[in-house]
């Protein structure tokens, strides 16, 4: 059964020893069991104390009601008059009380000076220095700030832009719906990003590892790591990395363009290097037309140019079309994109997929 708390209620006893106690009348100005709603079996935080207050006992007790009188079984002595032991009450008179027992009640540390009153709406908790919730939310920890039906654990932690974001470490930040920060300095600024200790995630859906920065939708940063748009990233020092990166596309004839599930087409990371990309292409369409191949070739990027070095080599694996299929990389300069662009060379739809690494050298 429950353990319950109940206000304001009191009920004398007659009872002696170290046993179960017989329950009486209530005290007047308080309420009864009765009116209070425990049931037979509920579990009850009670003191008991003499009228001359000499002797006294707190624990938790199951209350039994087989008919009409209440009884209080005493379970769990956590303090008491006689050394924390079962009180052998005397004769007389005596009130039991349902209580919070201080031993049940957990601590919160307030500083002699600088404390903010931590502020709650609605059904909100909060504890700590200047902590704030709304409705449904939880704060913990000086200065953390939560939403509705968000989580802020750890000391100046944020979950307070919208709702249902979880932010736990001091520091972390999950400043968007239902993202979710982890670990010190973890920032999640995207819908359902997932940040690590020391991480930033600000794509949707995106995922960052400790240390990583995975900053377009549906990227994943390894340790260390920086991943864009989709791209699963392992940075192997300041200066060089492999990305991988997947694109579809569905083509009626002419060039297209892979592009990932956000639409985007590739971009490789930082302001500039040297990539060695590395693309496996295969397409089919509705009938018996196939086309595989795999294509490499060489990226010089800046922050103000980008271009091919040298012809990308293809090698065709297999191809149904007699030729009329095509697959090469390709660079958008407007843009600083990298193109993995596909023909089927026919009107009928055809269904391209593309994976692809690239090796990257940035620059210093």
């Amino acid at each position: 059964m429950p353990q319950l708390y109940r206000d304001l209620v009191e009920v004398y006893t007659t009872g002696t020893g170290i046993g179960t106690l017989v329950l009486g009348g209530t005290v007047p100005g308080r309420q009864s069991l009765n009116l209070a709603g425990f049931a037979n079996g509920d579990l009850m935080p009670y003191r008991i104390v003499t009228e001359d207050g000499a002797n006294w006992e707190i624990g938790v007790g199951t209350l039994s009601k087989p008919a009409t009188t209440w009884s209080l079984v005493r379970s769990v002595v956590l303090s008491s008059s006689n050394l924390n032991a079962k009180v052998n009450f005397p004769a007389g008179t005596k009130r039991v009380a349902c209580v919070i027992p201080a031993q049940l009640m957990c601590a919160i540390g307030v500083p002699t000076e600088g404390f903010v009153q931590p502020s709650v709406f609605g059904n909100g908790v909060a504890a700590g220095s200047d902590a704030s919730a709304a409705a449904g939310g939880v704060a913990y920890g000086p200065g953390a700030k939560a939403a509705s039906l968000s989580v802020a654990l750890g000391s100046g932690a944020l979950a307070n832009t919208e709702n249902r974001a979880i932010a736990i470490g001091d520091g972390a930040q999950a400043t968007k719906q239902r993202a979710v920060a982890i670990g010190p300095g973890a920032i999640a600024s995207e819908w359902r990003a997932v940040a690590f200790p020391e991480a930033a995630a600000s794509g949707g859906y995106a995922v960052a590892c400790p240390a990583g920065v995975a900053s377009g939708g549906y990227s994943f940063a390894l340790p260390g790591a920086h991943a864009e748009k989709c791209a699963v990233a392992a940075q192997g020092g300041s200066n060089f990395s492999t990305v991988e990166w997947c694109g579809h596309v569905v083509s009626q004839g002419g060039d297209y363009n892979l592009q990932d599930v956000t639409d985007n087409r590739f971009q490789l990371p930082g302001s500039g290097g040297t990539a060695l990309i590395e693309v496996m292409v295969i397409a089919r369409n509705s009938t018996t037309g196939a086309y595989a191949a795999r294509i490499t070739g060489v990226v010089r990027y800046s922050s103000s140019a980008i271009a091919l070095v040298g012809t990308p080599a293809v090698t065709v694996i297999h191809d149904t079309t007699s030729g009329a299929a095509s697959a090469t990389l390709a660079v958008d300069s407007l843009n600083d994109l990298v193109d993995v662009r596909v023909n089927a060379g026919s009107s009928a739809d055809w269904h391209w997929t593309g994976s692809l690494r690239a090796t990257v050298a940035q620059a210093l």
